[in-house]
Order: C-alpha cells, then structure tokens, then sequence
C-alpha cells in the first residue's frame, strides 16, 4: 500500500492503540503480528510488520495477531487479509455497521463479543481512555479453542462468546 507508514497516523495523533498484554498473553504464542508499531513495549508475536515493512504486501505465515490500525481502508484491508488467511485472532471495534466486521463476522471461527470497553495502550505503553466495545474474532478451530478457553477461564475476557461447529 503506498504511504502505508504515512496512513498509521492521523492529523497528528497516533492511530495506534495497542492491546494490554494479558489479553493476548491469555491466547498463546502467535507468529506473526503484521500491524505493529515501530516502537513497542511488549511483544505480541515471533515477528513483527510495521507501517515501513507495509504488513499488508508481506506475506502472513502461521498463527497471526491482529490489532489493525484504524484508518479508514487499512481497517478494510487488515480484516480482510485476515478473513484470507483463516488462522489467527483479530481484535477489532463492534462497527457491525461496516462491511469489513461483517465479513469478519461471517468468516471466522468463533467471535467473542467483549463486555464492558478496554483500555487500549498508547505506543509507550501507558493504558489510554476506554474507546469503544471490542470483539475478537477467531480464525481456525485452533484459534477458536483458545478464545472459548480464555473466556471460561480469565475474567478479562468476560463476554458473550459464539462459535461455529
């Protein structure tokens, strides 16, 4: 995507939110992470994309983390490179308004509609205000059991969790 790097920041403040670490610590190992900051406090994944690598012209392997920066049409693109690749867990705002969530919301897995808001993280990691409702979507059977597993057992994950058979 051209000025991909350009297009994860807007008017001047970041439109990076990172997710608090125990959200995906409680789901395992990932792979791949393609959305990443530049600069970040914790890891998510084995590798990491960033703005400058352009995550969506890579090529995804294995189990992918995805945050997606919320840019109108890198959004769009994110979620449904991850619908392609099937294997993984996306987090992402409840816009069920939009076509990117109900393709999502189509595909996956299992999806887990998350109670009450997070406090999504600023890039130096210092949680920011409550934004928005979240929803995990799982891609793959393997992705699916970990998010029905991190909803029966962490209280951070308290929600209303659907799954396919």
């Amino acid at each position: 995507m051209k000025n991909a790097a350009r297009l994860y920041f807007t008017r001047g403040e970041t439109n990076t939110w990172l997710t608090p670490l125990p959200f995906v610590e409680a789901l395992g190992l990932f792979d791949l992470c393609p959305a990443s900051p530049a600069v970040r406090p914790w890891s998510y994944a084995a590798k990491h994309y960033t703005a400058e690598d352009d995550g969506l012209a890579q090529p995804w392997e294995g189990r992918v983390w995805l945050n997606p920066p919320y840019e109108r049409g890198l959004v769009d693109a994110f979620a449904r490179k991850m619908v392609e690749h099937d294997r993984g867990t996306m987090i992402v705002f409840t816009r069920v308004d939009t076509a990117w969530f109900q393709l999502a919301a189509g595909r996956c897995s299992a999806m887990l509609l998350k109670a009450g808001r997070i406090a999504f993280c600023r890039e130096d990691g210092i949680p920011a205000k409550k934004f928005l409702g979240s929803v995990f979507f799982a891609f793959g059977r393997y992705d699916a059991g970990r998010l029905a597993r991190a909803s029966e057992d962490s209280p951070l994950f308290k929600g209303v969790l659907f799954r396919r058979v």
